[in-house]
């Protein structure tokens, strides 16, 4: 049920980045090579992590132009965070968890020029402590929080915004402590869920 994904613009790329230790030795012997001492030896910057926005906080993001599209830019805003959050008439199969809980994220995207961009839920997730991930369930219906988000896809033109809230559901008395928006040549971006 852990799992992420992200908005899909009309240009979409994926970035991988990996990690290695060129300095591990395999062989179980001593190394002969003198090391510096403590106090000149220089310590590898660590990564910066990127900081959480808060909710509320809009990420603004663009696309470049391509042979096939023209450059679009937009802001992407989680506007709010309910949890937990009444569902009415769903069926148990809905959630594979034993005692759900069910939360609500309320998204914001506009595109502010360019080509036209498809929005989904897929590409918002939730981000837990324990490093696993929610995906939204792809649900809609009565009975979920309104207004909902598309799941299908909803078109925006330049200058077109449209909001609406995700339904994510996890085990009573879980919660995530980001949300996460990751997609074509956006993020992943994060949003701090507040403690309570």
């Amino acid at each position: 049920m852990r799992a992420a994904t992200a908005l899909l613009p009309a240009v979409s790329a994926t970035l991988l980045a990996g990690c290695g230790d060129s300095d591990s030795r395999t062989d179980g012997k001593a190394s002969n090579t003198p090391r510096p001492s403590p106090s000149t030896e220089s310590t590898p910057a660590s990564p910066t992590q990127p900081t959480a926005l808060a909710i509320g906080e809009p990420y603004r993001w663009t696309h470049p132009a391509t042979p096939e599209n023209v450059a679009t830019s937009g802001i992407s805003t989680v506007i709010g965070y309910e949890q937990p959050v009444s569902v009415r008439n769903w069926p148990a199969d809905a959630t594979d968890a034993e005692n759900p809980e069910w939360i609500a994220v309320e998204v914001k995207v506009c595109n502010d020029n360019g080509d036209d961009i498809t929005v989904f839920q897929t590409p918002w997730s939730l981000g837990f402590r324990d490093d696993t991930r929610v995906e939204t369930r792809g649900l809609i219906g009565s009975g979920l929080p309104k207004p909902e988000y598309p799941v299908d896809g909803g078109t925006l033109r330049p200058g077109d915004c449209l909001r609406g809230k995700i339904p994510f559901v996890v085990e009573k008395g879980q919660r995530p402590d980001r949300i996460i928006y990751q997609g074509g040549e956006i993020g992943p971006v994060e949003w701090a869920v507040p403690a309570s």
